[in-house]
């Protein structure tokens, strides 16, 4: 008598293998797919995400008259939780592979591809294995392929860690002036960088920690105004500074300034977020004296 059975490594099948019994003789055999007629499992799975989506396409094999989906959800599984201390926004941090079997996972039969897998949790992982059935039965699974489904599309990413033009250490603050310019409040680095719409490193102000007119100490929030001036939220150094587009410095207004009701206008302890609306005002979330500050273009309180 003669039973077929999956060879599992952790997990993964790594071939089929055939089991003949004659008289209480067992012979386990070595070679790989010995079976001839069992198909082979399809090529080339990719998963690409989408809002709530994700569409999976393979290499399409012969004689097959479906496909089955295998799938499992996880939360992710960081490759080193013990380095990551901010949120992770990509998939490379986790690990792609959890080992899919026919028996633990999730079966969609009857696919074709390309195949949707509509209504998904965003920002969770899902991991995908498929088989092909054909006359002769169902192959193994694929190779193990993981996506993260999301309302966003990460077209472009701009530099790393680092000290160097176009290099961040806890960047806090971004925003974008009216002809598409990206300007980063470099936190750590206590700079401000700015970069065109593309990407590419346009310049830069500010290094070593200061407190002089155009410096900054730990700046996070900024904004522009709709005539292109910037504004820095100078948090280290409790005062609101203003640019133009090239990086001279216009004005600067503020210092250190508590009390249990709220400090008097146009004192800070620790200003935060900051915007401007559409007549040029600014907005500052003075985060420890718990309030919102306004001001006029020319940094004079009006709330």
């Amino acid at each position: 008598m003669t039973k077929l059975f999956d060879v599992l490594f952790y997990g993964y099948p790594l071939y089929r293998n055939r089991l003949t019994v004659e008289s209480g003789v067992e012979d386990w055999g070595a070679g790989q797919n010995e079976d001839a007629n069992i198909p082979q499992a399809p090529d080339n799975l990719r998963a690409i995400p989408d809002h709530t989506r994700i569409t999976l396409t393979w290499d399409p094999v012969p004689q097959a008259l479906y496909y089955n989906v295998y799938f499992m959800t996880t939360k992710g599984v960081q490759i080193k939780p013990n380095e990551l201390t901010r949120p992770v926004a990509g998939q490379e941090d986790f690990i792609p592979k959890v080992g899919i079997t026919k028996e633990k996972s999730n079966c969609i039969e009857g696919a074709i591809s390309p195949y949707e897998h509509n209504d998904l949790a965003n920002n969770f992982c899902y991991h995908y294995a498929i088989s092909v059935v054909t006359e002769e039965g169902e192959s193994l699974l694929s190779e193990e392929v993981m996506s993260i489904p999301s309302p966003y599309l990460s077209v472009m990413q701009i530099g790393c860690e680092g000290v160097d033009d176009g290099e961040f250490k806890s960047p806090t603050g971004i925003a974008i002036d009216k002809d598409g310019n990206i300007y980063v409040g470099d936190t750590d680095n206590h700079s401000i960088q700015k970069f065109d719409r593309s990407g590419k490193f346009l310049a830069r102000w500010g290094d070593e920690p200061d407190s002089t007119e155009g410096k900054f100490y730990y700046p996070r929030g900024i904004a522009t105004s709709p005539e292109g001036d910037v504004y820095v939220a100078d948090s280290g150094n409790n005062r609101i500074q203003k640019f133009d587009s090239e990086g001279n410095i216009i004005n600067a207004w503020g210092k250190f300034g508590f009390a249990w009701r709220g400090a008097e206008a146009g004192k800070f302890d620790v200003p935060w977020g900051i915007t401007t609306d559409s007549q040029g005002n600014l907005f500052v979330s003075d985060t420890s004296n718990a309030r919102i500050q306004k001001f006029l273009p020319n940094g004079s309180p009006v709330l």
